[in-house]
């Protein structure tokens, strides 16, 4: 079965019925099942998947438009205009100064 644009829209607009946060954590959450399905569907096929596909790990992909840096704070935004999750980076000084280069974050 082909998991088309249809298919995806369809479960896109269903996750977001009562749904508070940014909606591009939808779109993470889809896109991270899709390529462990993917990943999976591969290994079954050559014959070395082990077991069913299984969420191991709880991250989210943080795309640039859901962040950003100022004076060494990085500013995430949870719920859209009231709730953000705000991290000082100047404690660690192993970090990069340019963080212009940041093309995304995973929580």
């Amino acid at each position: 079965m082909k998991f088309n644009k249809n298919k995806r829209k369809e479960l896109r607009n269903r996750l977001l019925r009562n749904w508070r946060f940014a909606k591009h954590y939808v779109n993470s959450a889809i896109n991270s099942v899709i390529g462990l399905i993917k990943g999976w569907i591969q290994l079954y096929n050559r014959g070395k998947a082990k077991s069913k596909p299984e969420i191991t790990k709880k991250n989210v992909y943080v795309k640039t438009t859901l962040f950003k840096i100022v004076k060494g704070k990085i500013k995430i935004t949870i719920e859209p205009r009231k709730h953000y999750l705000e991290v000082d980076l100047t404690k660690f000084d192993y970090l990069p100064e340019d963080y212009d280069s940041i093309g995304g974050l995973i929580l």
